[in-house]
């Protein structure tokens, strides 16, 4: 079961400090926040894209989207096997997205 004090402002409050929220597995009741030491960051100054990639783009015939599909992706990572989201944490999760 979800903490009930898990709400989408405390999850946003956390994204926005470099925090997020785990647990230990699906059925834990206990949800502790990590501070990863190492993170992913994409610098953009100066970033190109390859001609192919520029010539793809101009042709159109795809969708871009962001944030569009979190609680999917949220409900195929339960599909996916042992992982440390339930169902009620992706909703959660996913309600700052709508």
């Amino acid at each position: 079961m979800t903490d009930p004090g898990l709400t989408a402002e405390l999850l946003i409050q956390g994204y926005a400090s470099g925090v997020f929220p785990m647990a230990d597995s699906r059925d834990s009741d206990e949800v502790y926040w990590v501070n990863p030491r190492k993170r992913g960051i994409l610098p953009l100054n100066g970033f190109t894209i390859s001609r192919s990639l520029a010539k793809r783009m101009r042709q159109g015939g795809y969708k871009v989207t962001l944030n569009d599909a979190f609680a999917e992706v949220g409900a195929g990572l339960d599909h996916a096997g042992e992982v440390a989201v339930e169902r009620d944490r992706v909703a959660a999760l996913a309600h700052p997205f709508r």
